[in-house]
């Protein structure tokens, strides 16, 4: 019975130091985990862009961002780690690069298969207007109140534009 007591008491102690919050830094604002942003394009949800806000406000330097879902919905992180957004203006940053053939040639890399790396060509792509990749272009404005859950923005149209690469 003792193992079993003394387990349960093991578990407790980890649950309780595991789920402990981490201090956040100071001066961060108030954050509204709620907080959502939904990126469209041409009416359909845009699955794995990335999404960054920038403040107007620029004493307000604490970085905001996430990747979209299937849904294109994107859970914002205040500094990479703190689940939220704080209020304010926001200018909206979207991305969504695909680097076609890169697996196959990383691939080859690992097996230190230059020839066959070599011979593989990597493309990359863009998949929204640079406007919407660029702060000092992009259209899009959001405002974050304690009340914000879901905010759209669109990124049409649909386009799938040429990178270069750099291997």
């Amino acid at each position: 019975m003792k193992f079993s007591i003394l387990g349960l008491f093991v578990t407790i102690l980890v649950c309780l130091v595991g789920c402990s919050r981490e201090k956040r830094p100071d001066g961060m604002p108030k954050l509204y985990p709620a907080v959502r942003v939904k990126v469209v394009q041409d009416g359909q949800p845009l699955e794995n862009a990335y999404v960054s806000l920038r403040s107007e406000d620029k004493s307000l330097s604490w970085g905001i961002g996430g990747k979209t879902d299937a849904q294109g919905v994107a859970q914002l992180w205040t500094h990479g780690k703190y689940k939220g957004a704080y209020a304010g203006t926001f200018k909206v940053v979207v991305t969504k690069e695909v680097n076609e053939g890169e697996k196959e040639y990383i691939d080859a890399m690992n097996q230190n298969d230059a020839k066959a790396a070599a011979a593989i060509k990597v493309q990359s792509f863009s998949f929204v207007e640079d406007k919407f990749g660029l702060e000092s272009q992009t259209p899009l404005k959001i405002d974050i109140e304690s009340s914000s859950k879901m905010i759209e923005v669109d990124v049409s149209p649909a386009v799938r534009i040429e990178k270069p690469y750099m291997k």
